[in-house]
């Protein structure tokens, strides 16, 4: 039996996809795909692709196959839409929908592995599973612009802003920084340089403490900004998958973590504690 793990959403949540793939695959040995289907379809957050950040992966097949119930038309949308009215997360031998984020890794593996696995699978065990491997395909494709970016920004403390959709979101998941919490946050880093990654830049500039420590990245594309928040030495991370993905994919064992109050499982206590990394909620 072949799993098919769907691609949908934005970077960060792309990247939990393809750590669950590659969890399924390698630790657990089932045969897997990465379905990217939907993902071409819905093309969220300007089409941002792992593809873009990862390269090619050899070692999980990629599939275009159309399927029912997990396109962007309207009988689709509906389906979903009812499972989720419904709190169905789970279609035996069909269907794991992981729609809100919250389904644990343990509560996924005990159920008969069905065909198709279709939501965040926002699973730290996984994720640092995957770590090594997600880490080598970004330094094959990326070496050069790592190194170039590392040799600025390698002591700074990476300062995430999301705005974009997290400002309009009714989700509890989606929580943009407030400045409270930046300034906050700084102050846990007395006498260091900040390096500043946003979506919007205008509006941190405008916004920020006025200090000279804080600078101010200037990436050509997410893909850019993601590698540099990558190559600093420490974080202040928002509430988002891209800026977490980030500090994981460090893989500086002395990394110290700032990290917002947040609803989101790979967020939690639980999830920081196995991570091991020194942490602070602000």
């Amino acid at each position: 039996m072949s799993v098919n793990v769907l691609v949908q959403g934005g970077l960060g949540n792309q990247l939990f996809q393809v750590a669950w793939a590659y969890y399924l695959k390698d630790k657990l040995k089932f045969d897997v795909n990465l379905n990217v289907h939907l993902f071409y379809q819905q093309r969220q957050h300007s089409s941002v692709s792992f593809f873009s950040l990862l390269g090619e992966l050899e070692t999980i097949p990629i599939s275009e196959e159309r399927i029912l119930t997990f396109n962007d038309d309207l009988l689709s949308k509906i389906i979903r839409f009812s499972l989720r009215k419904m709190k169905i997360n789970h279609v035996p031998n069909i269907l794991i929908y992981d729609y809100d984020a919250l389904s644990s890794l343990d509560d996924c593996l005990k159920i008969p592995m069905p065909n198709y696995h279709y939501g965040y699978f926002q699973f730290p065990d996984a994720a640092l599973y995957s770590s090594d491997f997600l880490r080598v395909s970004i330094a094959n494709k990326h070496g050069n612009l790592m190194g170039d970016i590392g040799n600025n920004i390698s002591d700074h403390v990476g300062i995430h802003i999301r705005r974009g959709d997290f400002v309009t979101s009714s989700s509890k998941l989606h929580v943009a920084s407030d400045i409270e919490y930046i300034s906050n946050a700084i102050e846990k880093f007395p006498g260091r340089r900040f390096m500043v990654f946003s979506d919007d830049i205008d509006w941190c500039k405008k916004h920020l403490p006025k200090i000279s420590s804080i600078d101010y990245f200037s990436g050509k594309s997410a893909i850019e900004d993601f590698i540099g928040l990558m190559c600093c030495q420490d974080y202040i991370l928002s509430g988002s998958t891209f800026s977490w993905w980030a500090a994981i994919l460090n893989g500086n064992k002395s990394t110290k973590v700032i990290i917002p109050n947040s609803d989101a499982q790979f967020m939690s206590e639980q999830s920081n504690k196995k991570i091991g990394w020194n942490y602070e909620r602000v």
